[in-house]
């Protein structure tokens, strides 16, 4: 047998004491390794910072309220000294307490730095003090270090080092120019040093006592993301079973109902034995849907959908709706109403679902005979400002010891009287859930033997609901459908000439979907379970002709080689689900039109909202019906056929809009060059002048990077921009000599002239616009308005370049055109006082290597434009 060597032990006991000793010395250790660190330091400098804001005003009063109370009543001598003293260290405080207000003074070693200085100047001030009061100064002296020093929430190490450095501080300002015996500091620093070490030992306890209060909270934190784990698990796991229990119920009650509602004749027996499993199998149903909501309501996925309701009428519905089973029971069901009870707002499905589980209980529960019948009663009132219903039975009774657990979940009393008479211990539980969730309140009253009365509260009004209770998805959700492009107005034949209007995308159908739809139409089914497929089908085949799927990519490849009518697809399904084959449909432009149902287990109203939000166009819940499934196809296919009618007469229409739009602006187009020439013709100078201004102002435009609608408006006012000189009298307009002051005031008015003109037609308000300012200067010094700068509309300041530099190269009647060159070099010249330098510049990035070329006028205006002896020069 081995023995350890003998040095191992103790070595290991002095390591873990040398341990001890630092975490004792430096408690902060015991943070290492912990993600807690940052948060201890970040607690201890909120601290610091607190102590040092208290302690630096408790120092600015004390020396105030000091002088006053004790130096002015004891007169001590020198006065001078003794208020210096007391005022300039508190106006030194007052510095150091708005230095704590500094975000850098809040963190970190900065966040002590105010403290020590208090520390460091109190104490040192207080050793000073030694002159007129030697006895007790240094005892006052060290209280103040030893305060300072605990207000820091130093470890001991740095706490014994920080008084040190206060001695020394006191030693040098004080003391050593004094007769006080060395001794007395000695035996008081040894003191301090006892103080600090005794009160700073605590740091240990602080730091166990964040470090308890951090695992606790990490324990409560790792309790509660286990919890909403564990609900996630229930969820999906009542989820799943769900799907796994519908589908097999779908595949029972739809052939049953089929056989029992069928054409063909069912001998009576056998219909007896069939409606039997019918209605066994829809009992299974609504246990299924009973769990589910239970599991609803724990994991928080239900919400409440108020509205407006008569709840007197919704439950006398539900008592005419259980007098069958009440008869077949030998029960009297009666249904009072006392007093007057106002609509309110409330939850129609789960009060739907109190009542009738309390009701089916009741009756379930309440003996009677022909003889002698059972009663169930009914009663509606209004209490203060609840609702108020109960059912009252004279059935069987519950004991007293069983009536606190009768509301929990899975309990049945346990008597002879109860046996045989069915239930599962959900429906209470429920009830007492639902009426919770929706603010109120259920109790119970009985007696064995005598009978039961459940009472249900509910609130009247809407205030006392929580918000996060409320369903905020009440508001319809609108599928937005593109309608036909609406055919453009005359406005918009200048605004968006530049822009023609899209030609119309054609949305009929494929070739091959009319060929399925002149035959019958094609229904695509998909579904995980081959058994639900073939019962599907061989329900559709005699109507439809019908295409099976049992994956979403299988479906897409089907739907690819033939697009079909319809597509009928189970939601929750292996690999991908029925709602990403919803989106794939949807991002296809072939397929996106085509109607989608979604048959599901999950029937839960946010997974209903969620498909439709992303484009289903219905929702069947398993167990569906085959002849709801019927009618609900043959719905959405004349829906779908009157879409695709209405389509291509909206197609039809586009495109005689597009061409009637391409006609109208072409002839308005063709207008406005018409008439600027026929304007033109009056001064013979002014040949082309408006048409080459229009096409250079609009070519600058398109340089700056203007909208399209804004080219086509500055381009229809190039070509009017002087339409303005038609009220121009011809002998100012053509004079040969220079103007006159007063003939130059005449020609001015043309643009004003010209704004008039074309702003009477509404929808060129911004060609208008641009003519009225084209002659204003970038400087102010231009007309009819004296504009500048940015004042001037952005197309009247390209308008006026271009204008100007036409006019300069161009021949008038009393001087000659310039070349291209000098034109360019004016038109920087004037850049900043007469013109936009953005526009100069704009114009030169386009021209200043060459002059701008025009083409030649369309046919039908050339024979206009070269009438009257035209010459090729321009006017003024």
């Amino acid at each position: 047998m081995s023995e350890q060597p003998p040095s191992e032990g103790p070595r290991r006991r002095r390591r873990l004491d040398r341990r001890g000793l630092l975490t004792w010395l430096f408690p902060e250790l015991r943070l290492d390794g912990t993600p807690w660190r940052a948060q201890w330091r970040g607690h201890e400098d909120r601290l610091i910072v607190l102590s040092g804001r208290i302690a630096l005003a408790t120092s600015i009063v004390g020396q105030v309220l000091h002088h006053f109370v004790v130096d002015v009543p004891l007169r001590l001598e020198p006065a001078g000294r003794w208020a210096a003293y007391r005022f300039g260290s508190s106006a030194l405080y007052a510095l150091l307490l708005l230095a704590t207000l500094l975000p850098r003074l809040q963190r970190g070693a900065l966040a002590r730095l105010p403290l020590f200085v208090l520390a460091v100047v109190v104490s040192s001030l207080q050793a000073l003090t030694v002159v007129w009061l030697p006895s007790v100064s240094y005892l006052y002296a060290f209280v103040f270090s030893v305060v300072g020093v605990l207000l820091l929430r130093q470890p001991v190490p740095s706490a014994i080092a920080t008084l040190s450095f206060f001695a020394a501080c006191q030693w040098a300002v004080a003391w050593r120019h004094t007769d006080i015996h060395p001794s007395r500091l000695v035996s008081v620093f040894t003191l301090a040093v006892g103080l600090v070490i005794l009160f700073r030992a605590r740091m240990t306890t602080d730091v166990r006592a964040f470090l308890t209060s951090r695992r606790e909270r990490q324990t409560q934190q790792r309790l509660l993301e286990t919890q909403v784990e564990l609900d996630r698990v229930k969820t999906n796991f009542f989820t799943n079973v769900s799907h796994e229990l519908r589908t097999p119920l779908t595949l029972i009650l739809a052939p049953l109902e089929t056989m029992i509602s069928g054409e063909r004749a069912v001998p009576a027996d056998l219909r007896a034995d069939l409606e039997l499993m019918l209605r066994n199998a829809q009992r299974l149903l609504r246990q299924i849907n009973t769990l589910l909501d239970l599991s609803r309501l724990d994991a928080k996925h239900e919400f409440l959908r108020l509205e407006e309701l008569d709840a007197v009428e919704l439950v006398g519905s539900l008592v005419e709706s259980g007098r069958p089973l009440a008869a077949q029971r030998h029960v009297a069901l009666a249904f009072a109403v006392e007093g007057r009870v106002p609509p309110f707002p409330v939850d129609r499905d789960k009060l739907e679902k109190i009542v009738l589980n309390l009701l089916s209980n009741a009756i379930r529960f309440t003996d009677g005979t022909e003889a002698r019948p059972g009663a169930v009663t009914v009663r509606c009132s209004l209490r203060v400002d609840r609702f108020v219903c109960s059912v009252e039975d004279t059935g069987i009774g519950i004991p007293d010891d069983e009536i606190e657990r009768v509301f929990d979940r899975f309990h049945q009393v346990q008597r002879p009287a109860t046996r045989g008479r069915g239930g599962s211990g959900i429906g209470l539980a429920l009830v007492r859930q639902l009426a919770e969730f929706h603010m109120g309140s259920v109790s119970v009253r009985s007696r064995v033997g005598e009978g039961s009365c459940f009472t249900v509260e509910l609130p009247i009004d809407r205030a006392v609901y929580p918000p996060e209770r409320l369903d905020r998805r009440q508001e319809q959700v609108s599928v937005p459908v593109e309608r036909r492009r609406s055919r453009p107005g005359p406005a918009e034949l200048h605004l968006a000439g530049a822009r023609l209007p899209p030609r119309p995308v054609r949305i009929t159908p494929t070739p091959s979907t009319r060929a399925a739809a002149a035959a019958k139409p094609l229904v695509l089914v998909v579904d995980d379970n081959r058994e639900m497929l073939e019962f599907v089908a061989g329900q559709l085949a005699d109507e439809f002709r019908v295409r099976l799927a049992e994956r979403a990519e299988e479906a897409l490849r089907m739907a690819a080689l033939e697009a079909p009518a319809l597509v009928v697809s189970d939601l929750m399904m292996p690999d991908r689900s029925g709602t990403d084959l919803l989106r794939d449909l949807r991002r296809d432009p072939r397929l996106r039109g085509v109607p989608v149902i979604l048959v599901t287990a999950k029937a839960d109203l946010q997974s209903k909202i969620e498909n439709l939000q992303q484009g289903a166009d219905d929702y069947l819940a398993k167990p569906f019906s085959v002849a709801e499934l019927r009618a609900r196809i043959r719905s959405l296919l004349e829906r779908r056929k009157l879409a695709v009618e209405l389509a291509e007469k909206n197609e039809y229409l586009a495109k005689l809009n597009f061409d009637l739009v391409l006609s109208k602006r072409q002839v308005f187009l063709e207008t406005m060059e018409a008439f600027a020439v026929a304007v033109e013709a009056k001064d013979p100078y002014t040949h082309g002048h408006s048409r080459r201004v229009s096409l250079l102002s609009e070519s600058v435009a398109h340089e700056l990077g203007v909208s399209d609608a804004d080219r086509e408006t500055i381009r229809i006012a190039g070509i009017l921009h002087d339409v303005g000189k038609i009220g121009t009298p011809e002998a100012v307009l053509v004079k040969p000599g220079k103007v006159t002051s007063a003939e130059y005031e005449i020609f001015k008015r043309h643009a004003q002239m010209g704004w008039r003109i074309v702003s009477a037609v509404k929808e060129l308000d911004g060609v208008a616009r641009a003519i009225l300012h084209h002659h204003e200067r970038f400087d102010g010094a231009g007309y009819p308005h004296g504009l500048a700068g940015q004042e001037i509309p952005a197309l009247s300041r390209v308008l006026a370049v271009c204008d100007a530099y036409d006019a300069m190269t161009s021949d008038r009647p009393y001087r000659a055109g310039i070349e291209h060159r000098l034109a360019l070099d004016e038109l920087l010249r004037c850049s900043g006082t007469q013109f936009d330098p953005e526009c100069v510049q704009a114009f030169l990035r386009l021209y200043e290597e060459a002059a701008p070329r025009f083409p030649e006028f369309p046919s039908a205006l050339r024979e206009l434009a070269t009438s009257r002896d035209c010459l090729p020069g321009e006017g003024r």
